[in-house]
């Protein structure tokens, strides 16, 4: 594992255990989503994939303040610096014109408002957040947020509640343009998103949905269903 700067975001940098393939998957963490080795990545190392999981402004190790600005304006522009290209070192510059995203709850709801989704491969989103009125108990996680982890999310409440009343400003959602290029994956279970919610998202933007019969899915409760699923849809064979 490599941190790196890009921009105003920190960001961890796991290269495949394949050496750099120049394919690429963004992984966009939930709320409050602490920056850890999960086990998908080892997995997705091992497929061939080069993994960055940003930590969005405002948060633990990236600058800035959280929520000032809709997070999916900084995950655009380190996207963009992704295909540009980025140091590694002093001798090593990374560029990939392969790249997905796989986001989960919260990150989900990032990954629905990325707006150079023309340099995209695919979208695949995890339990997303669709409104955030309807997520149970959201009105106590700026407080828990706060006490909890008083150092790694910095945030004004005047914004956490623009969040909370689906009011932060954001991108029009160009990824759902294409909707080809995006899948969602639910539980049937979830106990703080209204699959019902997701579902009539889905339709209403004729993205593929797939429920599962589990709770809100995390990176830590990507199963081996899900996760061959989720490789299905990158369709990895045409790489």
């Amino acid at each position: 594992m490599i941190n790196l700067k890009i921009n105003n975001l920190n960001s961890r940098f796991y290269p495949s255990s394949l050496g750099f393939r120049n394919k690429t998957v963004i992984l966009l963490n939930g709320l409050p989503g602490k920056p850890k080795d999960y086990e998908v990545i080892s997995k997705l190392n091992n497929l061939g994939f080069d993994v960055f999981m940003p930590e969005y402004e405002g948060t633990w190790d990236s600058s800035g303040s959280f929520l000032s600005a809709h997070p999916a304006f900084a995950i655009d522009e380190f996207i963009k610096s992704i295909v540009s290209g980025i140091s590694i070192s002093d001798a090593l510059k990374y560029s990939t014109d392969n790249v997905y995203v796989l986001g989960s709850s919260f990150g989900g709801w990032v990954g629905l408002s990325i707006n150079n989704f023309d340099t995209l491969k695919k979208v695949c989103l995890l339990s997303p957040v669709i409104k955030f009125q309807q997520v149970r108990n959201i009105s106590t996680l700026g407080d828990y947020l706060k006490q909890t982890f008083p150092n790694d999310y910095r945030f004004e409440y005047s914004n956490w509640s623009l969040l909370i009343n689906d009011k932060i400003e954001k991108n029009e959602r160009v990824l759902t343009s294409q909707p080809d290029k995006v899948m969602i994956v639910a539980g049937r279970n979830d106990d703080q998103i209204d699959i019902n919610e997701i579902v009539q998202f889905s339709k209403s933007r004729d993205i593929k949905l797939d429920i599962e019969d589990v709770g809100h899915i995390t990176f830590s409760k990507i199963s081996e269903e899900i996760m061959i699923k989720i490789m299905k849809f990158f369709d990895t064979s045409r790489l």
